[in-house]
């Protein structure tokens, strides 16, 4: 799906089959939808700086970028949130705790 100007912007990160029907309402709302799926070959570094080049691609294509992280997705989401301005942040079945990723 092209990016419209004006348009904002969602990047979901977490398993596709956990938030594709969610992506899906999204869309249907208007919403740019990015599904990133992390890639964990390198651990969380490696994993952080996927999610982190993904975030930065939907934030030149839309005016707002928003970030929505399921399970360990949700903590990558708010170490991304920490470091880069973000219009929102949702984070759902949030791990309680987590060694330091940063």
């Amino acid at each position: 799906m092209a990016c419209q100007a004006g348009r904002a912007g969602v990047l979901l990160v977490g398993e596709k089959r956990e938030l594709e029907w969610l992506g899906r309402a999204l869309e249907e709302e208007g919403y740019a939808v990015r599904p990133h799926v992390p890639e964990w070959t390198g651990g969380w570094q490696g994993a952080l700086q996927r999610a982190r080049e993904a975030y930065c691609r939907l934030r030149a294509e839309t005016q707002d970028a928003f970030l929505l992280g399921q399970s360990a997705g949700a903590a990558l989401g708010l170490a991304l949130a920490q470091r880069h301005p973000a219009s929102g942040l949702v984070c759902l079945s949030a791990p309680v705790w987590l060694k330091p990723c940063a």
